[in-house]
C-alpha cells in the first residue's frame, strides 16, 4: 500500500511538471493530458447493467460508463440524460439486420434524395423512401408532386414511374397509375383504380365501381362488384360482366363475352360474336344473334329479328326459344330461324311464327319441294315392343310377319310397309292409313279417276262436267244409246241412269229390280193425279209385290188435297192395291194406315194425326229388357181403345222410384228419389237444397212405425226447415217421428207440405 502511495505520488508530481502522461510511451502527444499506447490491451471502462447506471448518485457531466444489457454499449451523461455511444454511421448491421442507429422508431429513410417530399430540378427525381409516419413505401422515378406527404396514402406503396397512390392501402405498379380508392390496386400502364377494393390491370384501364376488376386494354368496371376484362370492354352496370373485346354490359347483372356483344336487358348473357341480349333475362350464343324479349334465349347465327311485345315481361306471342340458320355471304344477310319456340309453347320448324303446337315447313313454304322437306319418324324393322304412349308413331321400313313366336301360322300377324301408332286401348300397334287408291286427272279427257294399283280398272271417275262414275270410266249404254245425261253412274252390281235417278241391281238368278225416280210420261198407267214418283218395281216398269211407291200428288184431283204417301202396293192377296203407309197433306194432316185404307183421305181435318189398322194394336211402344232379350212394353193403345201401362222395371223420369234408407246412417237423396221409405236408426235425411233447377220436385217421406225418436231433415247438411200451410202458428218442421208421411214440394226457394 505504501508503495501504491509513492506510485501516485511520483505521477502527479510529473502531471503538475509536464502536463501530459504517457502510459506505454516515454512522448505523450503534447495535446493530450493522457497518452496511452499499448499494442496487445485497452482501456478498461467501469462496466455494469442498466440498472446500475441508472441508479448512480448526481453523475456529473461527461462521466462515462459501459452497459452490459438491453442496448449494450457505451453511455456518457449530458448533464441532464444518459447518451448511448453509436457509431457514426447511420446504418449498423447486427444480428444479420441492417438498421438504423437514430431513432429506430420515427426516422424516415430516403436514398437519392435529402427529403422525402419533391425537390426542385431533376437530381431527386429517381429515389426511393419509407415515410414512417404513415408507412408508404415508394421506389422509382417521379418529378412531381404525386409522392409528396400530402398525396400519401397511409400504408400505401408505389413502385415504377409517376404512379400516384393517395389512399390507405392502395397499390400502384407501373407507368402513370392513379389509385384513390382504398385497398385499391393498379398495374400496367395509365391505369385508374377508383372504387374502394378495386383492381385494374394492364394498358388505360378504369376500375371505378367498389368491388370491380378491369384488366386489359381501354376496358372499364364501373358498376359495383363489375369486371372488364379484355380490349375496350365496359361492365357498366352493379354485377356485369365483359369479358373479351368491344363487349358492353350496360345492365345490373347482365354479362357479354366474346367479340362486340351487348347484354343490356337486367339478367341478361351475350356469348360469341356480335349479339345483342336486350330483354330482361335474356341469352345468346353464337353469332349475329338478337334476343329482345324477356327470358328468350336464342342459339346459333343470324336469327330472324322482330319487334317483342314485352322485353322486359312475358307475352305468349313472343319467342321463347330459337336456333338461327341465317348467313352473310357476298355481304348479303339473311335472317331465320331452324327453330323455334313461342312462350304459348307453339313450335315452329323452318318458321319463326308457328301457328299450332308443331307447325313444320318446307324451305321453300308454299313453294316447290326440295329433298329435305318433310319429316322424318322413326324407322323401325319391326314392331315386336310395344309403345309406351298412346299415339306414339313410327314408319315400319318393309312389310313385317310377326309369328308371336310359335310355329303355327295361324297366330300371325302381318304388318305392311308404312306409318304405325301406338293404339294403347287395344294395345296394338295401327296402320295410320292402308288405303292404296290414288287420284290420277287425265287432261284428255278432262275427268280425275281413283283406282286400285292391284287391278285395271277405275274405281271412282269425276268428270269436270260433274258426272261421276263407280266401277266403270264409260256412262251405261242401253239399245245403242249412251246415257250422257247421267249425273251419278254406278256399275256392276248396281248402275244408275234413266236420265235423272235410276239405280239397277242384277240378281243372281238374272232377275232385274230398279229403284227409280222418273216423270209422268215414265208412269202413264198409273193416272193423271201422280206427277212425280219413286218406286222400287221391276225392269219393265210393272209394279209387283212388295213396291214401294212414293207419290207427290198434285191438285188435279178436286176431291183430294196434295199430299205425299208413302205406301206398300201389292196386286195379289184379298186386299190388292195400296197397302200400309204414310200420308202427309198440305193440311197438317198425318195418317199412318194399313191394308185397303185408302179412305182415310176424307178423315175430318180436325184429325191432325190418324192412326188406324184394321188387324192389330194401332199403336204401341215398346223395347227390350238386355238381360233377357224379351220384350218389355212400356205403353200399348189396344185395338178397343184401352191405354196401358207395363212398368216392367221402366223409369218415367223417376216419377215412380223407391228408395230406402239405412239404419245407422244419413240418407242423401238426389233429384230422381221419388218416395224415400226412412228405418230405425236412420240418423238424418239430407234433401238437395232448394233450387230454381229444382222447382216442382216432389218427395215422399215416409218414417217407419217403428222408429224411436225422432230422424233430422237436412240440406246441405244444416237443418231445413219445411212449410205446412195446413197450420197455423209456428207451421214448419225439420224432423221426422214414427208413423209420419209427408209429400213436400219445392217451390225453387223452400220445401212445403202438400200432403200429409
Amino acid at each position: 500500500m505504501k508503495n501504491l502511495y509513492i506510485l501516485i505520488i511520483i505521477l502527479l508530481s510529473a502531471l503538475s511538471v509536464q502536463a501530459q502522461v504517457g502510459i506505454g510511451t516515454d512522448t505523450p502527444d503534447p495535446s493530450s493530458i493522457l497518452d496511452i499506447e499499448s499494442t496487445d490491451g485497452g482501456i478498461l471502462i467501469p462496466r455494469m447493467e442498466e440498472s446500475d447506471r441508472t441508479a448512480i448518485v448526481s453523475p456529473v457531466q461527461g462521466l462515462l460508463v459501459y452497459q452490459t444489457n438491453n442496448e449494450d454499449g457505451f453511455y456518457y451523461f449530458n448533464g441532464t440524460i444518459w447518451i448511448r455511444l453509436i457509431s457514426s454511421s447511420e446504418f449498423i448491421s447486427e444480428s444479420g439486420v441492417v438498421h438504423n442507429t437514430t431513432d429506430i422508431a420515427r426516422d424516415d429513410f430516403v436514398f437519392g434524395s435529402t427529403q422525402l417530399n419533391n425537390m426542385s430540378g431533376a437530381s431527386d427525381d429517381y429515389r426511393m423512401f419509407f415515410d414512417k409516419g404513415k408507412g408508404a413505401f415508394r421506389v422509382g422515378y417521379n418529378d412531381n408532386s404525386d409522392w409528396d406527404n400530402t398525396n400519401l396514402g397511409s400504408f400505401s406503396m408505389a413502385m415504377g414511374r409517376d404512379n400516384l397512390a393517395t389512399s390507405s392501402y392502395a397499390i400502384a405498379l407501373g407507368y402513370d397509375n392513379v389509385v384513390s380508392g382504398t385497398a385499391a390496386t393498379a398495374l400496367g400502364y395509365i391505369n385508374n383504380s377508383t372504387g374502394d377494393y378495386s383492381v385494374a390491370m394492364g394498358r388505360g384501364t378504369t376500375a371505378s365501381g367498389n368491388h370491380s376488376v378491369s384488366a386489359g386494354i381501354a376496358s372499364k368496371a364501373t358498376g359495383l362488384n363489375s369486371i372488364s376484362i379484355g380490349n375496350t370492354s365496359d361492365a357498366i352496370a352493379e354485377n356485369a360482366i365483359a369479358l373479351g373485346r368491344l363487349n358492353d354490359a350496360t345492365a345490373i347483372n347482365a354479362a357479354a363475352i366474346g367479340f362486340s356483344n351487348v347484354a343490356s336487358g337486367e339478367n341478361s348473357f351475350s356469348l360469341g360474336n356480335n349479339n345483342s341480349s336486350t330483354g330482361l333475362g335474356s341469352f345468346t350464343l353464337g353469332n349475329n344473334l338478337s334476343s329482345p324479349s324477356g327470358s328468350e334465349i336464342v342459339v346459333g347465327t343470324y336469327n330472324e329479328r322482330y319487334t317483342p311485345v314485352n322485353a322486359a315481361g312475358f307475352d305468349a306471342t313472343d319467342r321463347l326459344f330459337s336456333v338461327g340458320n341465317g348467313s352473310r355471304v357476298s355481304g348479303t344477310t339473311t335472317f331465320s330461324n331452324a327453330f323455334t319456340i313461342l312462350k304459348n309453347s307453339n313450335t315452329g320448324i323452318n318458321t319463326s311464327s308457328p301457328k299450332s303446337s308443331l307447325d313444320v315447313r318446307a324451305v321453300n313454304h308454299l313453294g316447290a319441294v326440295t329433298a329435305t322437306d318433310g319429316v322424318l319418324v322413326p324407322r323401325v324393322i319391326n314392331l315386336t315392343i310395344n309403345g309406351s304412349e298412346n299415339g306414339q308413331l313410327v314408319f315400319l321400313n318393309a312389310d313385317w310377319v310377326n309369328t308371336l313366336g310359335t310355329p303355327a301360322t295361324t297366330d300371325d300377324i302381318s304388318y305392311k310397309e308404312g306409318f304405325h301408332y301406338w293404339n294403347s286401348t287395344a294395345s296394338v300397334w295401327s296402320p295410320v292409313n292402308t288405303d292404296e287408291s290414288e287420284w290420277t286427272y287425265d287432261p284428255v279427257n278432262t275427268r280425275t279417276t281413283a283406282n286400285r294399283p292391284a287391278d285395271a280398272g277405275n274405281d271412282v271417275v269425276v268428270t269436270d262436267a260433274g258426272a261421276i262414275y263407280a266401277n266403270t270410266d264409260q256412262p251405261m249404254i242401253a239399245n245403242g244409246d249412251v246415257y250422257t245425261n247421267d249425273k251419278l253412274f254406278v256399275n256392276g252390281a248396281t248402275t244408275i241412269n234413266e236420265g235423272a235417278l235410276r239405280v239397277v241391281r242384277t240378281n243372281v238368278n238374272s232377275s232385274t229390280n230398279t229403284f227409280t225416280m222418273i216423270d209422268l210420261s215414265k208412269l202413264a198407267g198409273y193416272g193423271p193425279k201422280f206427277t212425280y214418283r219413286m218406286a222400287v218395281e221391276n225392269f219393265a216398269g210393272t209394279r209387283e209385290m212388295g213396291a214401294i211407291v212414293a207419290r207427290l200428288v198434285d191438285n188435279d184431283d178436286a176431291t183430294r188435297s196434295s199430299k205425299m204417301d208413302f205406301v206398300t202396293y201389292n196386286l195379289v192377296g184379298p186386299r190388292g192395291g195400296f197397302q200400309s203407309g204414310l200420308m202427309i197433306n198440305n193440311r197438317g194432316y198425318l195418317a199412318l194406315f194399313k191394308e185397303n185404307s185408302q179412305d182415310i183421305d176424307n178423315d175430318d181435318a180436325t184429325n191432325k194425326v190418324h192412326i188406324k189398322d184394321v188387324d192389330n194394336d194401332p199403336l204401341r211402344i215398346e223395347g227390350l229388357q238386355a238381360s233377357t232379350s224379351s220384350t218389355d212394353r212400356t205403353l200399348m193403345i189396344t185395338d178397343t181403345g184401352i191405354v196401358k201401362l207395363a212398368n216392367t222395371g221402366a223409369d218415367l223420369n223417376k216419377t215412380s222410384s223407391f228408395e230406402e234408407t239405412t239404419s245407422g246412417a244419413s240418407y242423401t237423396a238426389t233429384l230422381e228419389d221419388y218416395t224415400i221409405r226412412i228405418v230405425n236408426g236412420t240418423t238424418s235425411v239430407d234433401l238437395p237444397t232448394p233450387a230454381a233447377t229444382n222447382k216442382g220436385k216432389i218427395y215422399i217421406l215416409i218414417a217407419k212405425n217403428d222408429i224411436v225418436g225422432s230422424v233430422s231433415i237436412l240440406s246441405g247438411g244444416s237443418a231445413l226447415n219445411i212449410t205446412d200451410d195446413s197450420i197455423s202458428g209456428a207451421n214448419t218442421f225439420n224432423a221426422l217421428t214414427a208413423s209420419d208421411r209427408y209429400t213436400i214440394q219445392s217451390t225453387g226457394t223452400e220445401y212445403i207440405v202438400i200432403s200429409h
